[in-house]
């Protein structure tokens, strides 16, 4: 049995007197920028609390009640400063005061030999302090159907994935239905990331940007997007096309991510073509890059108006879609092999590159070799961008945007069919 590390108490004493001066030290700052015109407690106070937490802690193992009342007193002290303050119409949080009290704690935690979590619990709340003009920058840029979409990715992040068996079902055992749903929860979240910087950068969010941040989310919905904007303002079509080649360029970077998460084996395989790709993308949209963007003061801000990812439909149905297609990739294996492995590649890549990419990654290696899954997913990368020149054309009907987008989109599948062929 491994012996529990025992650190000295003069050590112990000095984590709980850096984490009281980190503390102390934003909450000086923020006073001297007017966040909290008369703090609590600043560089010098907050140490010393973390102090009276370590002593008290340190007390308490000769007088029971010694930490709980020293507590209460910084309680009750804190209660008194604050209705002061707001008796002199003094800008009167209450922010400053609990974190006092937390920071007691954390002087209780370093004593009895938790540093690690009072580190954490320190480290965070200091973030939360000093970027409290950004949180609410962010809560002023939400609307009811963001927290709603927040609400329902706790809701199956929190509640359905627990409640999911953690077992293999389904033919010859094929899918675990809570690996299934964690999926979900990750592609969500990942979809999310590039909505939350878009919805927070606000009108600060450029053409350029917004074809970035969109490919996170999703850069087959952007180009469907720019191509329905192409008919209300074709004069913009150039523009446009640069946009979604920008979009495009971010489908490695989302693809190697949720490689890196849920298959690192077969990174060794897919991230080369992946990262020669987006080397090919790149150089192709350059060109487009140098269209203007913008003609006109405050026309900055103008861009997709991006769904929020967190909402219960899509989400079942990215569920539903990839159990299905992981139970075709298996029977089609079964049936024709590794032929039977492509063809599946191809049809899912039309509808998006997430369901496929995790399900290829989920019969490694016990099914399929990682190079076959590698080659399934270049076939599905060519199906895919196919299918977004066909939006593209049909789309904007417009001969500027498509003729400037095709040969960037071309190039590609190329390149692409170069490497499954084993030319490249």
């Amino acid at each position: 049995m491994d012996t529990p590390l025992v650190v000295s108490p003069l050590v112990r004493f000095i984590a709980a007197l850096l984490l009281g001066a980190l503390v102390g030290l934003e909450r000086e700052f923020s006073s001297h920028a007017d966040i909290d015109r008369t703090p609590f407690a600043g560089i010098r106070t907050f140490p010393i609390i973390s102090m009276a937490g370590f002593a008290s802690a340190l007390a308490g193992e000769y007088v029971a009640a010694a930490f709980p009342v020293a507590f209460a007193a910084l309680a009750g002290l804190a209660v008194v400063s604050h209705l002061s303050r707001a008796a002199k119409s003094v800008q009167a949080g209450t922010t400053t005061e609990i974190g006092a009290l937390l920071v007691f704690l954390l002087g209780g935690l370093c004593y009895w030999q938790e540093i690690g979590l009072a580190a954490a619990i320190g480290v965070v709340m200091t973030l939360l302090l000093s970027y409290k003009p950004t949180l609410h920058h962010l809560v002023e840029v939400l609307d009811v159907e963001d927290v709603r979409g927040l609400l329902k990715f706790a809701l199956i992040s929190a509640v359905i994935l627990p409640a999911l068996p953690n077992r293999d079902l389904g033919p010859a055992g094929l899918f675990n239905p809570r690996i299934v749903w964690l999926m979900v929860v990750f592609v969500s979240a990942v979809s999310f990331a590039g909505y939350g910087l878009t919805k927070w950068l606000g009108e600060r969010v450029g053409l350029r940007t917004t074809g970035l941040l969109g490919g996170l989310v999703s850069s087959t919905a952007v180009t469907f997007f720019f191509s329905q904007r192409v008919r209300e303002d074709p004069g913009r079509a150039a523009a446009y096309a640069g946009v979604v080649a920008l979009s495009c360029t971010m489908l490695f970077p989302r693809l190697l991510l949720i490689l890196l998460v849920w298959a690192p084996d077969l990174l060794p395989h897919t991230a080369p073509p992946f990262l020669w790709l987006l080397l090919v993308a790149v150089l192709a949209a350059l060109p487009l890059g140098r269209v203007p963007m913008a003609r006109r003061a405050g026309e900055a801000s103008e861009g997709m108006e991006m769904k929020n990812p967190f909402r219960l439909g899509p989400a079942l149905k990215f569920g539903l879609l990839f159990a299905v297609v992981l139970v075709i990739a298996r029977g089609a294996f079964e049936l024709l092999g590794r032929q039977g492995v492509y063809l599946t590649s191809l049809l899912a890549g039309l509808e998006g590159m997430d369901a496929i990419t995790l399900s290829l990654a989920s019969l490694m290696p016990d099914t399929i070799l990682p190079a076959t899954a590698a080659r399934g997913l270049l076939l599905a990368f060519i199906a895919n961008t196919l299918f977004k020149v066909a939006v593209a054309a049909v789309g904007s009907r417009s001969k500027v945007f498509t003729l400037r987008l095709l040969p960037f989109l071309i190039v590609q599948v190329v390149v692409a069919l170069l490497m499954v062929l084993g030319i490249f």
